[in-house]
């Protein structure tokens, strides 16, 4: 696998000398306008912010009644994963095609390649599978193809076990919500409570009674409007999740932007300001990024007319005023700064890659360990693991910072939580977070570090590799071993309860030497990304002050 990235020489050759000061003009926003969306404020807060108002007066019958089940199913466009098992592996290897192919870098082997192992479904709803040729796979269910497919191999391969998985099942969760971005979902099934506390629930801005979900299939979208104070929201077809779903949090913070490109038409509700632009004087993108300044971010709040609840007029949003250069030296910092922008996120899609491809190298050597498709010995986790929760930790104990006497590492629920003076731990540790809506989270410690009540410390009984240990656990999904909906949570007593697979020691040391090699180019990525990101901090100064 060779990693491409450009040199730092290269960034500074394109991006200085820096512009030089010009006579810049003084004006008030409202001369300047662009084409946005500003965020005045929230309006108010939503009075109603508990979920499921009433659910504990529903009677056994309604409950009962409001029970669905899921069902997920295949469609054109998705990625299956398809293996094939039998007691003789060697009579279902035309079943199995080759998955990776590999080029020596010294004694280690590196994974050119994982899209091999998937079969795309056409727009026809069919795919492409060895020996047996063209299968219609639309509208089956992961486990009705596994049999229909199971049938079909029976015919070659005496009693076949077929396992099927759509790889690509992803969601999006965008708008009011702690940190929004898409979500990959492993086994098929995601309710939106699910989706909403993957990423760390609503804000206290989000509307709890407008949650807008978009849902396209075969070209055609619907929308449907959720409100999660009612608990009749168990009953909606959309409470499970759909590949591609988009789920909408509205109602926003203030001063939040978008830039809109295309000519649109609708309306815009009152907490939300339209800027258009004078393009004689100003770039829409320049004004994007002036807008993303302290002085705009002061004058935002100077402006403020809020008490409790933050909030702005369109008229205090016209008197914002900003340095304008003229176009030419906008043009050229636009395109300065976008540069940069995109190498960042460059970087930051290498280091995912590299993620990902450690988790399929795991995959490819000891096979999916929630299905054990390479059908590996099985133990429950008490058997081979010990699991301790930490240590009661008061909030005013833990800092934001690194500073003097806080330079310990604190693991939480969720992971980092900050900084405290005195560890009470030192080692490697696979760490579970067992409180919070990222319950089921694991992270990796070593060193010295604190961990507080919400994190579950993972010792190994039986001398296992503890890196191994660690991706076989983040590949498990714990999280949908939870309990609760309002604070989701995992116990120790259900934890140890949970099958976990089983590997040759030597196999774990070899998976581990692996993650160590990949682990150096994290390393380099994370170091490039760190200087590319302050070289546009850095031009953000330079130009805009």
């Amino acid at each position: 696998m060779v990693l491409l990235r450009p040199h730092v020489q290269t960034k500074k050759r394109i991006f200085a000398p820096y512009l030089k000061k010009t006579k810049i003009m003084r004006v008030k926003l409202v001369s300047v306008v662009a084409l946005f969306v500003l965020l005045l404020g929230a309006c108010s807060v939503p009075k109603d912010v508990v979920y499921f108002q009433g659910v504990d007066a529903l009677t056994p019958e309604k409950l009962e009644q409001m029970s669905q089940t899921y069902k997920t199913i295949i469609r054109p466009g998705d990625l299956l994963n398809i293996t094939v098992t039998a007691w003789d592996p060697s009579v279902v290897t035309p079943f199995n095609p080759p998955v990776y192919a590999y080029a020596q870098q010294g004694d280690l082997p590196v994974a050119a390649s994982a899209s091999m192992y998937n079969y795309l479904v056409d727009k026809e709803g069919f795919i492409n599978f060895p020996v047996i040729g063209k299968v219609k796979v639309e509208n089956f269910t992961c486990l009705g193809l596994a049999e229909e497919l199971q049938q079909k191999i029976s015919k070659y391969v005496t009693d076949p076990l077929v396992n099927v998985q759509i790889t690509n099942f992803k969601v999006s969760v965008m708008g009011e919500v702690a940190r929004p971005g898409a979500l990959t979902v492993r086994n098929d099934r995601m309710s939106v409570l699910d989706a909403i506390g993957l990423v760390g629930d609503l804000t206290i801005n989000a509307n709890r009674k407008n949650i807008l979900l978009i849902r396209e299939d075969n070209g055609v979208k619907t929308f449907a409007r959720l409100d999660l104070t009612n608990p009749e929201l168990f009953t909606s077809p959309y409470y499970y999740m759909q590949q591609n779903d988009i789920l909408y949090c509205l109602r926003g913070s203030l001063g939040k932007k978008a830039l809109i490109n295309d000519n649109i038409y609708g309306a815009i509700a009152s907490s939300l300001v339209i800027i258009r632009p004078n393009l004689e004087k100003v770039r829409p993108q320049y004004l994007m990024l002036a807008l993303e300044t302290p002085l705009i971010k002061e004058q935002l709040f100077k402006f403020n007319n809020g008490s409790s609840q933050p909030n702005l007029s369109a008229k205090s949003v016209k008197e914002y005023k900003l340095e304008l250069p003229d176009l030419f030296i906008q043009d050229s910092i636009i395109s300065k700064l976008e540069k940069v922008r995109n190498l960042i996120e460059d970087e930051k899609q290498e280091k995912l890659l590299l993620d990902n491809l450690i988790q399929a190298r795991f995959v490819e050597m000891f096979g999916d360990p929630i299905t054990n498709s390479k059908l590996l010995p099985i133990e429950k986790i008490e058997e081979r693991y010990f699991l301790k929760a930490g240590i009661t930790t008061k909030a005013e104990d833990i800092h934001d910072y690194l500073k003097d006497k806080y330079e310990i590492p604190c693991y939480g629920g969720n992971g980092i939580r900050g900084y405290v003076e005195n560890l009470s731990y030192e080692g490697c540790y696979p760490i579970i977070g067992r409180q919070g809506a990222l319950c089921g989270n694991v992270q990796y410690a070593t060193g010295k570090f604190h961990a507080t009540e919400h994190a579950v410390l993972v010792s190994t009984l039986k001398n296992d590799n503890t890196m191994w240990v660690y991706y076989m656990l983040k590949l498990m999904d714990l999280y949908r071993y939870h309990t609760g909906a309002a604070q989701p949570g995992l116990a120790v007593k259900k934890l140890n309860t949970i099958d976990v697979i089983v590997a040759d020691i030597n196999l774990q040391n070899q998976f581990a030497a692996f993650v160590h090699q990949i682990n150096k180019s994290k390393f380099e990525v994370q170091k490039s990304l760190e200087k590319t990101q302050l070289l546009y901090d850095s031009l953000m100064q330079e130009y805009f002050g």
